[in-house]
Parts: structure tokens; C-alpha cells; sequence
């Protein structure tokens, strides 16, 4: 976006000039945005989806195309992130339990306890590798909202024992917690 600007020169002797105009270039911050989900179905419906993840320390880094931490902030209690005031660019959005240093490299990805990526997604475009990663965000002039990233805990298997019961013949139905 241009914007034209009036511009008259004064000089020394107070005479004034003609005004002109220029033209100057403007750009109005930009915003990315998101949710981390709980996807418990693992993005299996090709979708992002779940309740918001609502545990605490998790942030989003976003990260410049070379993969160097510009801005992070913890992920909300409602599982949301917005980066304000940004600049056209391209970027991408990480979410781990360290924050990251702006001006260094990404931190290595960690989810809190037993947590796993499942996905990202980008309004409805599925990213391609599960890896606490947004896919490239090509930032113009418009804000990038629904950068969505999930995780979930996977389920764990116990063993329980069964009491033994004798088969009073016919068919016996065991109920397994």
C-alpha cells in the first residue's frame, strides 16, 4: 500500500515552493494467529479438531523463514496465540515448552509429559508432517488467522488380572474395565 503525501520545500530566503506530492510506501501491521487442539483422533479426519489445550507451559515461537525465533508468547489458557504488529514476510509458527530467543535459532520442539504432535493446519489446509511446525506462512496484506497446530496424549495400555470364574455353561459375559 502507497500513500500520497503533500510536500512543499522551504528555503533559506522564506520562499516557498509549489506543492507536490509523493508517494510513500505504508504498510499496517499484520497479525498471525491460532489454536492448539487436543486432537485425540490424531488428524485422522484430516482435520485439526478437539477441545483447545488448556494446560500451561506451552509457547508459540514464530519463526522467520530461516528458522530463527522473531516474537514468542505463551500459548492462552484457552489454547490460543496471536502475534500483532508484524510485517510482511514469510514465517512459520513452532510450539514447544521452551520459549524461544529472539534472533537465535528455533529451540528443540518439546510437548509437555507424553504429549505427540498429531498436525497442523493452515484454515483448512492440512500441513504435511507432524512435526509442532506450522507449514510456511506467506504474510502480504492481509492477517493470517486459524494457523492451527495439534497434539494429544496417546492412549496407554495397563495390564489388569481377571479373577478367575468357573463357566456355569453357556455363554459367561466377563465385563473388562
Amino acid at each position: 500500500t502507497t500513500v500520497p503525501v503533500p510536500v512543499t520545500v522551504t528555503d533559506n530566503a522564506g520562499s516557498v515552493s509549489s506543492i507536490s506530492t509523493t508517494t510513500l510506501p505504508f504498510a499496517l501491521p499484520l497479525t498471525i494467529s491460532g489454536n492448539v487442539f487436543v486432537d485425540a483422533n490424531g488428524s485422522t479426519d484430516s482435520d485439526v479438531n478437539g477441545p483447545s489445550y488448556t494446560g500451561a507451559d506451552l509457547h508459540a515461537n514464530l519463526l522467520d523463514a530461516l528458522g530463527n525465533v522473531v516474537a514468542t508468547v505463551p500459548v492462552a489458557a484457552d489454547g490460543t496465540y496471536s502475534f500483532p504488529n508484524l510485517v510482511a514476510g514469510t514465517y512459520s509458527v513452532q510450539i514447544s515448552t521452551v520459549a524461544g530467543t529472539v534472533g537465535l535459532a528455533a529451540p528443540t520442539q518439546t510437548l509437555p509429559g507424553t504429549y505427540v504432535n498429531t498436525g497442523d493446519e493452515i484454515g483448512t489446509t492440512q500441513g504435511t508432517t507432524p512435526n509442532g511446525v506450522s507449514e510456511p506462512i506467506v504474510l502480504t496484506t492481509t492477517n493470517v488467522t486459524n494457523v492451527n497446530l495439534g497434539i494429544q496424549q496417546p492412549p496407554v495400555s495397563t495390564s489388569q488380572t481377571v479373577a478367575t470364574q468357573a463357566n456355569p455353561s453357556g455363554t459367561n459375559t466377563v465385563p473388562v474395565p
